[in-house]
């Protein structure tokens, strides 16, 4: 049985663990067109423009469109002020982490790179963490999160 304290950090355990267990490359993509990349433009733009007026689900959404057509670690760092914003702090880490990985794998975004330490930390301090340690002769263990079993990474 989940206890109602708990269920809050499933929740948020179960939101990263696909992240855990993805390969890196499938998180490659191919170069888009230059159509593609103009789509993508504009949707970053009307992202922008939600996002500076307080739209963020609006702004959340642009951002999604966009990155699925070009992955960047600015649109990251949108992405993830607006999830943020809208108190989905688990996807707001996510993101922060991802324009993290984008930045470290070589791609450059100098002003992604000096806010992010900051927005990163700001998250992780609100975000609640479960570790279990379970002694080595336990064996057979699983983990569930309402009733669907948990990878064991």
């Amino acid at each position: 049985m989940t206890t109602p304290v708990l269920k809050p950090f499933l929740a948020c355990l179960a939101a990263l663990v696909p992240l855990w267990v993805t390969p890196a490359t499938a998180l490659a993509a191919p170069e888009p067109s230059p159509s593609e990349l103009s789509v993508a433009r504009r949707l970053f733009e009307e992202g922008r423009a939600a996002e500076d007026a307080g739209r963020w689900r609006e702004a959340a959404e642009k951002f999604k469109g966009a990155i699925a057509i070009k992955d960047t670690p600015g649109m990251r760092f949108h992405l993830a002020r607006c999830e943020e914003e809208q108190g989905a702090l688990v996807e707001a880490l996510v993101e922060y982490d991802r324009a993290r990985e984008l930045l470290d794998s070589g791609v450059k975004a100098a002003d992604v790179q000096k806010l992010l330490a900051t927005a990163r930390e700001r998250v992780r301090a609100k975000v609640a963490l479960l570790t279990l340690k379970l002694p080595p002769d336990v064996q057979n263990v699983s983990v569930e999160l309402d009733g669907k079993a948990l990878s064991r990474t």
